[in-house]
């Protein structure tokens, strides 16, 4: 039964309680969440966990401060885990839509957190990655080197068109699909797939540089980070010219995020080779209107402990522009760091799970 007509202080009282269902093997109450139906600015966290220990995760967290954390909201809405390995997170439509690559699954939530709908992948299928919405339709990349297109409403599967080895990131722009295809650690890949919506084919290929993982848009352009060999070819950000299929480096990244015309880029490089394994994060953005590189970095007053920290999750909210920084020790609850528009730091709060990889952003409609 939903909690209704909460007060702020009995808000404040119910955040210091751990929220936690039920698993198969444990006999205790089942607890239930408040309800976010008073709560309009809202923020998922999708954590996803170790891989095979089935402990992904999805936090809410309430940017203007209606409500505090609430952690496994997932698992208190629906009663079971979620499952194994959080890839990837949108929403659409007020629905949220969640890839959990290690289960092979994709489900459905409603704005508040509950299971709509669920499907699975078969082994044909492989590992499902990434996914993106347009006109009521999901593209999912799959490892089976296909995309496949499944109705949002029904989860039918509908089509699969064949792209490169390993794809990864999706986004669409302009009735076109760009996927990166990172290929296998034996044979690296360096291109993007451009597939035309209205045939389900691929229209173009476009050659990057080596291992392409990350792919965007932002003012009419397609923007991808390739990730290198993880040794002497280190990763780079590239806009790729849609006319002749090439890209342009841009300088070195591991993240990016957009809002509005600009692109923010984090460079979260590990010198892996050296003996104290020390890590520097640089941070820079990209003008899509002047076409130019800004060095300075965006964020200001930055923690010292981010400076040095390997970076696991950036977000852009697309609500107001907000900047969302995830760390991670792969063991223990990771931290957000969260700026304002400005590049301000605001706050730094545990995310409620191991190894935060994505956010979604929305007001309540």
């Amino acid at each position: 039964m939903k909690l209704k007509n909460l007060f702020l202080g009995a808000v404040a009282g119910l955040l210091a309680v751990s929220f936690t269902a039920c698993s198969s093997d444990d006999q205790g109450t089942i607890v239930k969440v408040p309800t976010l139906e008073s709560i309009n600015s809202r923020c998922f966290i999708l954590n996803s966990g170790k891989s095979k220990d089935n402990n992904a995760g999805l936090a809410f967290y309430a940017p203007n401060k209606e409500l505090g954390l609430l952690k496994d909201i997932y698992e208190v809405a629906n009663a079971k885990k979620m499952g194994d390995t959080g890839q990837s997170i949108i929403y659409q439509d007020g629905y949220m839509y969640i890839i959990l690559s290690g289960s092979k699954k994709l489900l459905k939530l409603d704005s508040e957190g509950k299971e709509v709908k669920s499907m699975s992948f078969s082994t044909e299928d492989g590992v499902p990655r990434y996914l993106v919405y347009a006109g009521g339709k999901l593209y999912v990349t799959l490892w089976s080197n296909k995309v496949v297109r499944i109705d949002a409403d029904t989860f039918d599967k509908e089509a699969y068109v064949s792209v490169g080895v390993r794809p990864e990131e999706i986004t669409t722009m302009n009735n076109k699909l760009f996927v990166a295809n990172s290929g296998v650690s034996s044979n690296r890949g360096n291109t993007v797939s451009e597939i035309d919506l209205a045939t389900f084919t691929v229209a173009k290929t476009h050659t990057v540089d080596m291992n392409p993982n990350c792919v965007t848009t932002a003012n009419g352009n397609v923007f991808v980070i390739s990730r290198g060999n993880y040794n002497d070819i280190k990763s780079s950000f590239q806009k790729i010219s849609l006319a002749d299929g090439t890209s342009t480096s841009l300088g070195r990244a591991t993240h990016m995020g957009v809002y509005k015309n600009v692109v923010y880029v984090v460079d979260s490089y590990t010198d892996w080779n050296s003996e104290s394994k020390l890590t520097k994060n640089t941070f820079y953005s990209y003008d899509t209107t002047t076409g130019a590189v800004n060095q300075t970095s965006f964020l200001k007053n930055i923690p010292e402990v981010l400076q040095s920290t390997s970076i696991y999750m950036f977000e852009v909210s697309s609500v107001d522009g907000s900047i969302y920084i995830g760390t991670s020790d792969y063991k223990t609850n990771g931290d957000i760091y969260r700026f304002d528009a400005q590049g301000n730091f605001v706050e730094k709060f545990d995310c409620g799970g191991i190894n935060p990889i994505e956010a979604v952003f929305f007001t309540k409609k």
